[in-house]
């Protein structure tokens, strides 16, 4: 099932729909499936998610509110883990 998130996240300075799903279903422009976070030096939270029917993980770094009221995520940087989580995606 899909769970709609109710802050307002953006992606490439683009504000997107996201929502949660444990299967990768949903209308939503980012459909999260899973999220990893580490609090190391520095606040990173990794979502995976499934965009136009492929898998896209993307990043965020920020770690509390802002005046806009926005989440900022980026896609990941991390080849790595972008390519684990495709072919996690592709049962390869």
């Amino acid at each position: 099932g899909e769970k709609t998130e109710q802050n307002a996240p953006m992606t490439n300075q683009q504000k997107v729909d996201v929502a949660f799903s444990d299967d990768g279903t949903g209308t939503a422009d980012y459909i999260i499936v899973d999220s990893y976070g580490y609090a190391g030096s520095a606040m990173i939270l990794y979502h995976f998610t499934i965009h136009n029917g492929q898998p896209v993980v993307l990043v965020s770094l920020q770690n509390q509110g802002n005046p806009e009221n926005m989440y900022y995520m980026y896609p990941t940087n991390n080849k790595d883990i972008q390519e684990a989580f495709a072919n996690i995606v592709n049962d390869k």
